[in-house]
Order: structure tokens, then C-alpha cells, then sequence
């Protein structure tokens, strides 16, 4: 039979170990310890929802942030599809619903911390092409596969 004895656990929170963390330009400490991480010096448990702006109309981008908050959600994380700005290659559209510097601008002023994920050409914008093609793929003269 496995005992496992507690008497001595060490419960000592130590912090400035982690190279994490920084202050926001409105004052706000984010931080980590051993333990957990903090927002402004209290214990704090993030929770996180993604949000790809660039498929939405941007005239629904407040409401549908405002049902995430509702639910729970306090960081909002987006990919940026590079395939939704570049469609056609050397071509840029960051206007309307892929106005990413809109987007992140907006989105503190609806209560959120918005994160980025850049998606160049793997992972999500793979997937992106695949569901536009319906399991079909580009390929570029000389691209692998």
C-alpha cells in the first residue's frame, strides 16, 4: 500500500524566480510565483476564450465580446490568419472585418486583455485554407507536399 505523507509539505511561496510578469501603462501588476499567478498583487485564475475578429462582422465584435465577459471570460486570445490579410500573395486587406489594430484597440475598452497568436502559413491558417477549398489545398511552385 503507497502512503503519502503531508505532515511537512512545504507551502512557502516564492516569488521573483520566474522572469514573468510586467505592469500595464495603466498601472496594473500581472505576476507569477510557484504557486499561481497574480494580478494587481492578488491571487488570480485566468480565464481565457478565443476570438477570431477577422470572421465576424466587426459591427457584432462588442456584442459577441460582451457575451464572453458574461460568461466568464477575462482574456480574450485571436489568431491572426494571415490567409484573412494576404489573400492573394502581396495583397494586404486589414480593413473592416480584419481591422486588427480596431480590434485590439477596441477590446480593452469592452473590459479585456486581448492576446495575438500569429498563424503565417501553418496551424490555423492551414486549416483555414483546407475548410475554404473543402479538403482541397494551394500549393505555391516548389512548396513541399
Amino acid at each position: 500500500m503507497l502512503k503519502i505523507d503531508l505532515t511537512n509539505l512545504d507551502m512557502s511561496i516564492l516569488s521573483g524566480r520566474l522572469k514573468m510578469g510586467g505592469v500595464s501603462p495603466q498601472g496594473v501588476e500581472i505576476n507569477a510565483n510557484n504557486r499561481y499567478l497574480t494580478l494587481a498583487g492578488k491571487p488570480w485564475l485566468p480565464v481565457m476564450g478565443e476570438f477570431h475578429f477577422s470572421r465576424y462582422p466587426n459591427q457584432d465584435w462588442r456584442d459577441e465580446l460582451l457575451k464572453m465577459k458574461a460568461g466568464g471570460i477575462q482574456i480574450v486570445a485571436n489568431y491572426i490568419f494571415w490567409i484573412h490579410h494576404e489573400e492573394i500573395e502581396g495583397e494586404f486587406n486589414w480593413e473592416g472585418d480584419r481591422d486588427l489594430r480596431r480590434f485590439t484597440t477596441c477590446a480593452p475598452n469592452w473590459g479585456y486583455m486581448p492576446t495575438r497568436a500569429l498563424a503565417p502559413g501553418t496551424t490555423a491558417s492551414a486549416a483555414t485554407v483546407v475548410s475554404r477549398l473543402g479538403g482541397g489545398a494551394l500549393r505555391r511552385p516548389g512548396a513541399a507536399g
